[in-house]
């Protein structure tokens, strides 16, 4: 749009056919379950939009946020992977929860000197819903949306010594962001980069 404002749009479509999922098909007499891997009738389609800008209102200050708003449905999906074991496993057809419907991120960087630069960053998505179980609703998990924000500032002391203070996950939100995964925790580190090149 103009030498200080630049933005991009990006539509996208992704098709997947066929995934390769384990069923359990049985238990031995040790009580040990005979896992059967296969190709599924499973099929996914994908869209969505991203929209990514990039602001310098002023020669010091460089801002670029994006933003993905995606939307998956999923066709011949297994309600369990007990295979005949589950006398109520059904094949359904879904709007795929599992998957964030928003996802997003940012970065503002200041130069406030020729020797101090002050960096804030971070991301964002919306929540999803963990289905097991036959999709029964008492075993769905629930994972809120979540902002993680960062913050790093660097003073340049000497042509080959800088030094930096790194703070992550400012607003303190130690939800999980996906099943299993860590919690994530806040982070505040300083430290001194040395440029042995000059």
């Amino acid at each position: 749009l103009s030498n200080k404002f630049q933005i991009d749009l990006d539509f996208f479509r992704q098709h997947a056919i066929n995934p390769t999922i384990t069923e359990i098909r049985g238990c031995g007499t040790s009580g040990q379950p005979f896992i059967e891997f296969g190709v599924s009738d499973v099929e996914a389609v994908q869209t969505g939009l991203t929209v990514s800008a990039n602001f310098i209102p002023l020669d010091k200050i460089q801002i670029k946020p994006f933003i993905t708003i995606q939307n998956t449905q999923a066709d011949n999906v297994p309600t369990s992977y007990l295979g005949d074991l589950d006398p109520n496993r059904r094949i359904i057809n879904e709007d795929h929860e599992q998957t964030p419907t928003i996802v997003g991120g940012w970065f503002l960087n200041y130069s406030a000197s020729s020797k101090l630069n002050i960096n804030i960053s971070g991301y964002f998505h919306s929540g999803q819903t963990i289905y097991d179980y036959g999709r029964a609703p008492e075993f769905a998990l629930e994972y809120d949306g979540k902002v993680i924000l960062n913050a790093t500032v660097t003073y340049s002391a000497k042509p080959w010594m800088s030094v930096f203070a790194n703070a992550r996950n400012l607003l303190a939100d130690d939800t999980r962001e996906f099943i299993n995964t860590e919690r994530v925790d806040s982070y505040f580190g300083t430290g001194i980069r040395l440029n042995f090149k000059n």
